[in-house]
């Protein structure tokens, strides 16, 4: 019923993680909802379903910012998502940033992300970064600038290069396997994993554009053309300063997850139910590793647990890795 998108703002705790809620224009119009600008409180039935509640129970959930499904284009979603929230900005000064776009299945999360290409109006968030990025790079001709881009898909907890230059076009079943590794220092890496320059806008969004046409689709009761993949869109930038040793190195990832369902609802059989309880198993162990984290950030709040490290299950799937 919502698309939401997690952000982590460089430079603050887990604690500041912005989510942001964007309804359907069915959920704004139903009497079942209500929404405010930084809430929607549901009147449910008891069980947690819509239809015609006998015994209504309120839920309130709480939100950075509601954005206004009848007013908020593509555009306004990017600006307040993206450019407001200071994420681009400080990925260009050289940290890390993600976007996670996370809802059930058929709630506009690949929309909101990959946008309608051939509409300049209706272009997603990952389009409208990629121009604002290389926009601003344009005014620093002090510094050596390099832009990669890869993409990889998550499809029943085997991922796949997207972008493999020697592949392309055969199709997710025949493109290379990437898998994690890592170094003796703890450190993890990608096996596999091309990371293709791009020295301009075009190339990147031709490169963002043969991605996703790679992606994996099938089809459910939920949504005809429903995404059975995570899609994980990453913009590395390295800058070096003119006359100097220096390197900055950061990430972007934007990552388009699969759609959350209850199987039950669906009627979902045979592959696409395989496909289902993957999805739903990799999300569950997304929220514990993101719940893991804010745990670990409120217990160093304390000075007394300073030292202390939690357990972050990461290893537990391939999208947390």
């Amino acid at each position: 019923w919502a698309y939401r998108a997690y952000l982590g703002i460089p430079g603050q705790s887990m604690a500041h993680i912005k989510v942001y809620a964007r309804p359907r224009p069915d959920v704004a119009q139903s009497t079942y909802f209500k929404t405010s600008p930084t809430s929607i409180q549901a009147q449910l039935a008891d069980g947690g379903s819509s239809s015609s509640p006998s015994h209504p129970v309120a839920y309130d959930f709480r939100f950075t910012r509601v954005l206004d499904s009848g007013a908020c284009d593509q555009q306004q979603v990017f600006k307040t998502v993206a450019v407001d929230s200071c994420l681009l900005t400080q990925f260009l000064e050289g940290y890390n940033a993600t976007v996670f776009a996370y809802g059930q299945t058929n709630s506009g999360k690949s929309y909101t992300v990959e946008g309608v290409p051939s509409d300049v109006d209706r272009l997603g968030v990952a389009q409208r970064a990629l121009s604002f990025i290389y926009q601003r790079l344009e005014a620093r001709r002090e510094e050596n600038v390099e832009v990669h881009v890869s993409y990889i898909e998550i499809y029943q907890e085997t991922a796949f290069d997207l972008l493999n230059p020697a592949l392309d076009g055969k199709g997710g079943a025949f493109f290379p396997r990437v898998v994690v590794r890592e170094t003796g220092g703890g450190a993890s890496f990608f096996q596999n994993l091309s990371t293709i320059p791009a020295p301009d806008e075009k190339i990147a969004q031709q490169l963002f554009a043969r991605a996703i046409a790679n992606r994996q689709v099938a089809e459910t009761s939920a949504n005809l053309i429903s995404s059975r993949s995570h899609g994980i869109f990453t913009v590395y930038l390295t800058s070096q300063p003119v006359n100097s040793d220096t390197k900055t190195t950061s990430k972007l990832h934007i990552v388009d997850l699969a759609g959350s369902e209850r199987v039950s609802k669906t009627g979902a059989s045979g592959k696409v139910l395989k496909e289902a309880q993957s999805i739903n198993l990799s999300l569950h162990y997304l929220e514990q590793v993101i719940l893991a984290l804010q745990l670990e950030q409120r217990l160093r709040g304390n000075e007394r647990n300073i030292h202390k490290k939690l357990h972050i299950p990461y290893r537990n799937s391939q999208l947390t890795m």
